[in-house]
């Protein structure tokens, strides 16, 4: 999808703070992760801008439109929630609450955690997860376990 996108117009990929290739620790709240994309932002004197947040990064595009919308021009969400959002917490027991906790990232966590149980869905998932090994250059950093829990605690506030 974001090679689509690039083929038309200038997209910058941003790894926040203790994600893929940078430094620091990932705060465990939205705002926080809001605030450091704004630091990246202003650093690279990036005035106004099209946002497109997917999962948790949509939580982060929401708050950046909330805080400063006089910068977003045009904001694009995918496969995300609101603040809120109906069953966004289901971390509480359950299939969910064990792929989400579990220490390895598998595919069938992985399919539970981002994918709905229908067959289409699933279906849909097992295509990304093959396209997803067919990638051997640039591939970006896998998250720690200091990432997760940061990010399930900015889920879940």
């Amino acid at each position: 999808m974001v090679g689509t996108l690039a083929a038309e117009r200038e997209v910058i990929l941003v790894d926040l703070a203790g994600v893929g290739g940078s430094t620091g620790t990932t705060p465990n709240t939205v705002e926080g992760m809001a605030h450091n994309a704004f630091a990246f932002l202003d650093a690279i004197q990036l005035h106004r801008y099209d946002l497109l947040g997917f999962s948790i990064g949509g939580f982060v595009a929401q708050e950046m439109a909330l805080f400063r919308p006089w910068q977003v021009r045009r904001l694009v969400l995918a496969g995300t929630a609101p603040r809120g959002g109906r069953d966004i917490h289901l971390y509480k027991a359950g299939a969910t609450h064990n792929a989400a906790f579990d220490d390895a990232a598998t595919a069938a966590n992985l399919l539970t955690l981002f994918f709905a149980k229908s067959a289409s869905s699933q279906a849909k998932g097992v295509e990304f997860l093959k396209r997803l090994r067919l990638r051997t250059a640039e591939r970006g950093t896998p998250a720690g376990l200091a990432v997760r829990d940061a990010q399930l605690t900015a889920i879940s506030a």
